[in-house]
């Protein structure tokens, strides 16, 4: 896979650990057998804020993914909502 999507994940294959941003070695166990994998998209909000910039409002929220990887994108959702995600343009987004 040449550019993964911000739903995919890596797994290591030696340990099983999951990985939320790419990495070379896996810091659990040293191993290179990293796989690719993609998230369903769905989860529960972890936290959420507001970044307030010249352009305006924009929600951001950390979501627990139903795999086991934390992931943050945009959006607006209270705490222990459950979200689903969707990506334009390389920018995850959440509803």
């Amino acid at each position: 896979m040449d550019a993964p999507s911000p739903l995919h994940f890596q797994r290591c294959g030696g340990c099983g650990v999951l990985l939320g941003y790419p990495r070379v070695l896996c810091p659990a166990c040293g191993s290179r057998s990293l796989g690719w994998e993609r998230s369903a998209g769905a989860g529960t909000v972890y936290s959420a804020t507001v970044v307030h910039t010249r352009e305006g409002e924009h929600g951001v929220l950390l979501v627990d993914l139903d795999e086991g990887v934390r992931v943050m994108g945009e959006g607006t959702a209270a705490i222990g909502a459950r979200v689903t995600a969707s990506e334009d343009d390389g920018v995850l987004r959440f509803a």
